[in-house]
């Protein structure tokens, strides 16, 4: 039934949807680089309406200066000296990783019924499977678990360390090799 139909006193709790929410976060991206800002010439039409249409300006800037950095401060929400992670990015080869004993958003909103999805680059660790986002209160998962990857292959590549050479792209806890998707550019 449409909410609009009813009065207040007619709407039971258990009707009210939660809303969508979320989050983007985007590497590398300066503050004055989204035309929201009104100091770019840089073109995010879709971005850029959505933003200014139905979304939360955020005019501060909150991020730390690596990647993993600022994910692990978003979805923890406390500062990376707190957990360890405040010297620099997790590499591929490092066996260490944002602590699983460290609750992050997803588990929040799985426990406030949501179901969570991720789409991107986790780069939070991944040495044990206990670290990745399938296990870490994410239902869904395709992405990337490393810091970066080639867009056509999906591989990745630390130089003079060949055991941590590989493929990484994923979906949920099944790799995705280039022939699956028929080398199709990935963005």
């Amino acid at each position: 039934h449409d909410v609009d139909d009813h009065t207040d006193s007619d709407i039971d709790n258990t009707d009210i949807r939660r809303p969508n929410i979320i989050l983007i976060v985007m590497d590398d991206l300066g503050f004055n680089e989204v035309p929201w800002h009104d100091h770019t010439d840089i073109k995010l039409p879709f971005l850029d309406e959505f933003v200014r249409s139905n979304a939360l300006i955020v005019d501060t800037f909150y991020a730390m200066p690596l990647c993993s950095m600022t994910r692990s401060a978003l979805l923890t929400g406390r500062y990376p000296f707190r957990y360890g992670l405040q010297l620099s990015v997790i590499e591929n080869g490092y066996p260490f990783g944002l602590s699983i004993f460290e609750p992050i958003m997803p588990m929040d909103f799985k426990n406030a019924g949501y179901n969570t999805y991720m789409i991107g680059k986790w780069h939070l660790g991944f040495h044990r499977h206990d670290m990745t986002p399938h296990r870490r209160g994410f239902d869904e998962f395709r992405g990337s678990l490393s810091p970066m990857l080639h867009y056509f292959t999906y591989e990745y590549r630390v130089d003079n360390s060949p055991g941590y050479n590989g493929r990484d792209l994923w979906i949920n806890d099944r790799e995705v090799r280039a022939r699956d998707t028929d080398g199709v550019y990935l963005t």
